[in-house]
């Protein structure tokens, strides 16, 4: 956990080494920024870097972004760590309202994100940590 001194940390689980950058140009000087290009990379770094906020992107190679939610839902260590969700793909009502009942999800963004709405979803995650209403 962050101490005053230290920011928080923001794992960012994404393949995309564009948006990546971009989450880093975001979040500079703001949070640490912990960069997985897959979901399996993204399990390892939630359990061994204990982030703020994890960044989530649901299309991802080798373990899908729901598969890395449910990991993260069933390891105590990770099981409260506030999730933001991102997809670039058209979701119908009903598979979005599942997504974001899910426990510790905190957001579901439709890509592309502006960077305003990027640093307003993660920001609120990392200081609440609560469920949104």
């Amino acid at each position: 956990m962050a101490t005053a001194m230290e920011p928080p940390r923001l794992l960012v689980v994404d393949d995309n080494p564009h948006f990546s950058q971009l989450v880093g140009s975001v979040f500079e000087g703001k949070a640490e920024v912990l960069l997985a290009p897959d979901g399996e990379v993204g399990m390892r770094l939630a359990l061994d870097k204990a982030p703020r906020v994890i960044l989530l992107d649901l299309r991802l190679p080798k373990v899908s972004g729901l598969e890395v939610l449910r990991g993260l839902q069933s390891e105590p260590r990770t099981r409260a760590i506030p999730v933001v969700l991102m997809t670039g793909n058209p979701l119908d009502p009903a598979a979005r309202e599942r997504l974001e009942r899910e426990p510790n999800v905190r957001a579901l963004l439709q890509k592309p994100i502006s960077p305003q709405d990027l640093l307003r979803e993660v920001t609120k995650a990392m200081e609440t940590g609560e469920k949104r209403v």
